[in-house]
């Protein structure tokens, strides 16, 4: 080491160039990898949201009195596509490849849910390409809370 700091040829300037691009290189890939990552994570939580408002808002009321949780899968597929129109800000570009809604069981087996399959993409941070991720997000409704009849009348 002690003879290339004392070599007077310019391998120094070299040496010290490339650790520099190194480092450039090293800092350039962790922001790309940061942003993308925050972008992503800022994309599941809005779709999540859209799903879960979408089941909540869908629940049929006149059962559950009787304990009894049902969705209306239709309508919330159609708030699901209203809400994620809404939400998403530009910059992604989301495809849904499948919206499996289900209604729920009366005997409460099975409870209501919503599952949304697809993709997310968008640009990179420095435009360099373009992200796609995969994404699955479900939405349960377990609000089995007992409903106490007022039987006095």
């Amino acid at each position: 080491m002690k003879r290339i700091l004392r070599d007077r040829s310019g391998s120094i300037p070299l040496l010290f160039y490339g650790l520099l691009f190194a480092l450039l290189g090293i800092t350039f890939v962790i922001l790309e990898m940061g942003y993308a990552f925050e972008k992503t994570d800022y994309a599941t939580d809005v779709i999540q949201r859209c799903v879960n408002s979408a089941v909540e808002r869908n629940m049929l009321d006149e059962y559950r009195q009787d304990g009894i949780l049902l969705l209306d899968t239709d309508s919330a597929e159609k708030d699901f596509r209203y809400y994620l129109g809404q939400d998403v800000t530009d910059g992604y570009s989301i495809t849904v490849d499948s919206i499996s809604a289900y209604a729920g069981e009366a005997d409460g087996s099975r409870l209501p849910s919503m599952t949304v399959e697809g993709t997310i993409s968008f640009e990179t941070l420095m435009n360099t390409a373009a992200v796609r991720y995969p994404f699955r997000v479900r939405a349960t409704n377990y609000d089995t809370t007992d409903f106490e009849l007022d039987r006095s009348y």
